[in-house]
């Protein structure tokens, strides 16, 4: 993203998610109460967007299972499951989402030392879901694909 720095301050000042790792034009932000490594990457680029959204997942089986259903639904994986080289390390893949995000999904990875929130602490314990404004309207979804109800309904004869 052309805007780095602002960016990476918005999430964890505004969102109050917390860096855990990072590099020149690279950051890694957790959730304050997660033992997840991380759960969003920014990457300083020419583009506006995250750089990775990365999703836990039970156990290596749920990962593989999860990977064989995308496959078999056409979509583009990045990489297959296997060890990764991110903080945490653990056993995933990633995938390019209709709009060409990158997500990860992964499992046994290495527990990060979080803390136990307050009640009523504005921080996230973690992320349950994400919402992404996607430019691809229904028409991106495939016959192989289940899409989201009401979606690609058939034109009037």
């Amino acid at each position: 993203m052309p805007d780095y720095d602002k960016q990476r301050d918005f999430y964890a000042g505004v969102w109050g998610l917390t860096e855990v790792a990072g590099d020149s034009g690279l950051s890694f932000l957790a959730a304050e109460g997660s033992p997840e490594q991380y759960v969003i990457r920014l990457r300083k680029a020419a583009e506006k967007r995250l750089d990775l959204i990365s999703f836990g997942a039970a156990t290596p089986g749920d990962v593989d299972a999860l990977a064989e259903r995308l496959r078999a639904a056409e979509v583009r994986l990045i990489s297959e499951p296997g060890k990764l080289d991110t903080p945490g390390g653990g056993y995933g893949f990633r995938l390019f989402d209709l709009d060409g995000r990158t997500v990860e999904v992964s499992a046994d990875v290495a527990v990060r030392r979080h803390r136990k929130l307050e009640a009523k602490e504005a921080v996230p314990v973690r992320l349950s879901h994400v919402v992404l404004n996607a430019a691809s309207s229904c028409a991106a979804w495939t016959g192989t694909c289940a899409a989201p109800a009401g979606c690609c309904a058939p034109a009037s004869a």
